[in-house]
């Protein structure tokens, strides 16, 4: 069924190639589309070897059928001939500087190889040459843009046309990969000028808007534009009201700690507590810390305790905080009770996310031994300065 649409395809280039409504009824070209179409219907099948050989058959008959070239460098890209893709790409260029979608395709593999300086160069060129409507450009080309998402390998993603004809994706996808690339290169500014320019043309509820969403809130943050970071991640709680509460008000708590606004910090993290009771752990230790950084020790101690029973088992953070809370009143055998509790806990520790790494527990060494220095049991002090 597929081929029969696609040989319709063909048909129809047949009166609307590159605008134009005279119809071929040469034999040679009637052919060269015929191959075209079942390219594009094995593109379609991601058979990219027989896609690739009928667009050679299409090629061999009609040579400047730029089209058809171009979508064999697709091709070649998909199945990660990289090198062929690229000599394809650049070969277009040189005969026809104004393609600008050779420019995107070719941006996207260095891009995909983590070559960012070359990649913004080229897509930046795609931007300048491509006018807003990509699908109906200014020369009456009839093209398609291969759609990809932030996260994952961009050519991976490139299908035919078939699949995915977005006539608004050119500029969209070009500013993600732009803006990925520059923070990559941590190049902040440069980076949320363009996945700004990405939201232009983004639907806000988009899983690539929410991703975008992220990148920006930390690039305000490692600029300490905290404001701008703040405002966004509200936005995100606005559009997502059922999405991960917990990472959603963590980032907000966190970005509230950093301008040192403490009332609000708590305030985000105790709604961690109200809409997702499973994640209080953290809120706990986030609100008993921030306490012990307003130095009401007593409203620390009593959310590290809640820490503490809520998860007795992973309450290695709650015992160095009561460590903390013990050497700032002087109370240093207590302090280093909770700080052996704290090692003890972390050593037995197992993470639940794969691919967690359990590191040395550095702060509550470092404490353990200001504690014992503290007391005067310099031997016991200088045993804990070494960190295993």
């Amino acid at each position: 069924m597929k081929f029969i649409i696609f040989m319709l395809f063909a048909l129809l280039l047949l009166g609307c190639h590159n605008g134009s409504n005279k119809l071929e009824t040469d034999k040679t070209t009637n052919d060269a589309y015929t191959y075209y179409g079942m390219a594009f219907a094995y593109t379609d099948e991601e058979n990219y070897e027989k896609a690739i050989e009928y667009y050679q058959k299409t090629i061999e008959l009609k040579p400047d059928f730029i089209e058809a070239r171009y979508d064999m460098g697709i091709a070649y890209a998909a199945k990660k001939d990289y090198d062929k893709a690229i000599e394809i790409f650049q070969k277009i260029i040189e005969e026809k500087p104004d393609y600008a979608n050779a420019y995107y395709s070719l941006g996207t593999i260095y891009y995909n190889n983590d070559n960012d300086d070359k990649s913004i160069e080229l897509l930046q060129k795609f931007i300048e040459l491509k006018p807003y409507f990509a699908g109906a450009s200014n020369t009456g080309e009839w093209r398609c843009v291969y759609p990809s998402y932030i996260g994952r390998c961009m050519i991976d993603s490139m299908i035919s046309c078939s699949k995915h004809v977005d006539f608004m994706a050119d500029h969209r996808h070009a500013y993600d990969k732009i803006g990925t690339a520059y923070k990559n290169k941590n190049d902040y500014d440069k980076m949320i000028e363009n996945f700004n320019k990405f939201l232009e043309f983004e639907a806000d509820t988009s899983g690539s808007s929410r991703n975008v969403y992220y990148f920006l809130i930390d690039g305000y943050r490692r600029k300490k534009d905290y404001d701008n970071a703040i405002e966004i991640n509200k936005k995100m709680i606005e559009l997502w009201p059922n999405y991960n509460y917990n990472q959603l008000y963590s980032i907000l708590g966190s970005l509230y700690e950093a301008k040192k606004d403490y009332d609000s910090a708590i305030e985000a993290y105790t709604k961690i507590i109200e809409l997702e009771p499973s994640h209080s752990m953290d809120a706990y230790n986030s609100i008993g810390e921030i306490y012990y950084l307003k130095k009401d020790y007593d409203n620390a101690m009593g959310f590290y305790k809640k820490a503490i029973e809520f998860e007795p088992e992973s309450a290695q953070y709650s015992y160095l905080g009561i460590g903390k809370i013990y050497s700032d009143k002087k109370d240093y055998d207590s302090a280093i009770e909770a700080y052996e509790k704290a090692i003890e806990l972390h050593n037995n520790y197992k993470p639940k996310c794969c691919g967690c790494i359990k590191g040395t527990f550095a702060e509550a060494y470092i404490k353990m031994s200001e504690a014992y220095e503290a007391k005067g049991d310099k031997e016991k002090a200088l045993e804990f300065k070494k960190i295993p």
